[in-house]
């Protein structure tokens, strides 16, 4: 009998990063050491090889990622890219949320962009969950296991965002609080259409999911007010800055809808496509904002069409990945709630009511039906990964 363990060693082997994921591994690592420049004079400086052996084996001791790399470089990038696909219980599964996950962040190069790498792990560990329903994997275990994860990295997303409000740097907060938002709403929508089949566990991960949703939606709105009352050229170029990345991700949008059409079924892509226009007339708003000086009603609104067009993509992929038919419309309530931010006054109050009339109206509708599927690829997380770059 052949030994399993050779066959998956030559699996393993076999796998390879292409050649553009190459590239973008090494664009990224000169972008970090550009930005972490040498503090040693260069008269003094000498590489870590060229001192004794006893310095280099404590350098690395007393380093725990450093040696980590060594570890990985020593025993192929095989291991760690195979780890990505894996769930909680699966034997590889420590690899990628120790070591992948961990070593992404080492390389990240910018406080904004820690926290949307721990944002993204937040998302991940709801991927899995995701998964697991949909396998009907999705035990007591594993959600106390999901939900310890997940709520440590929602503790640290959240005091980044106040470490960066009280820096003065609300307009990056607003953007991350934002795309929070959207991610959890999402989500949620997800995991709510699977409970229906899954059962208790499944449902009560979607409440405490739906929970951090919330509390996402008061964050972004207090941050979103701050900005829009700081100084005339600052909150200028925060909206500027936004809506280049609203019209981005409503491009990007389009772009995997045409791709993933046939797949997707007319449905979806009608629903899709239907939210999308109302990305783009939020966007059309906020311009005749902005064009009026009015930058802290633009910068709200922007937000709003990213929230939208972000939103659609990740239910999408849903579809696409785990074969569900969740809804990609969503209720009224939800964009007259973002829209009642970029108001103030009587407006906002009016607002209120109009919603207020309307809840019962948009209170039966949902989403049915499930399937299967395994797996979730994850293209982004293979830029965090140092292995061999054959």
């Amino acid at each position: 009998m052949s030994n399993p363990f050779h066959h998956l060693k030559h699996e393993i082997n076999e796998i390879r990063l292409t050649g553009d994921e190459k590239s973008a591994l090494r664009q990224r690592l000169l972008v970090f050491m550009q930005a972490r420049p040498s503090v040693r004079k260069p008269i003094a400086a000498r590489h870590i090889w060229q001192r004794s052996p006893r310095v280099f084996l404590w350098t690395f001791i007393r380093q725990p990622m450093p040696i980590l790399l060594l570890i990985l470089v020593l025993a192929g990038g095989g291991v760690s890219f195979a780890a990505e696909n894996t769930l909680p219980g699966d034997a590889l599964y420590p690899i990628k949320v120790h070591v992948n996950e961990n070593m992404r962040a080492f390389i990240t190069v910018s406080d904004e962009g820690d926290v949307a790498w721990d944002i993204r792990r937040m998302e991940r560990r709801l991927q899995e969950a995701e998964t697991l329903a949909v396998e009907e994997e999705f035990n007591a275990e594993v959600r106390a296991q999901l939900e310890e994860r997940f709520d440590a990295f929602a503790a640290r997303v959240e005091e980044q965002i106040a470490r960066l409000r009280a820096e003065g740097r609300e307009d990056i907060a607003a953007r991350l609080s934002s795309n929070l938002e959207a991610a959890l709403r999402a989500h949620e929508r997800i995991l709510a259409e699977l409970a229906t089949d899954d059962g208790e566990h499944i449902a009560g991960f979607a409440v405490r999911i739906g929970l951090a949703r919330q509390a996402a939606v008061s964050g972004r709105s207090e941050l979103e007010a701050h900005v829009s009352a700081g100084s005339s050229t600052n909150v200028q170029e925060a909206a500027e800055g936004r809506l280049r990345a609203a019209e981005h991700k409503i491009a990007e949008v389009t772009e995997y809808l045409a791709k993933w059409e046939e797949r997707l079924g007319a449905s979806a892509t009608a629903q899709a496509r239907a939210r999308l226009e109302v990305a783009e007339k939020t966007v059309a708003d906020g311009k005749v904002k902005l064009e009026a000086g009015a930058y802290g009603e633009a910068f709200v609104l922007f937000q709003q069409a990213h929230r939208i067009a972000q939103e659609a993509k990740l239910l999408l992929e849903a579809r696409k990945e785990l074969n569900i038919e969740v809804s990609i419309n969503v209720d009224d309530d939800d964009d007259e709630e973002d829209g009642e931010d970029a108001s103030s006054g009587d407006d906002a109050q009016e607002g209120d009511e109009e919603d207020k009339e309307n809840e019962d109206e948009d209170e039966d509708e949902g989403e049915q039906d499930g399937g299967r599927s395994r797996g979730r690829t994850d293209v982004d997380a293979l830029e965090g990964m140092l292995f061999r770059l054959r």
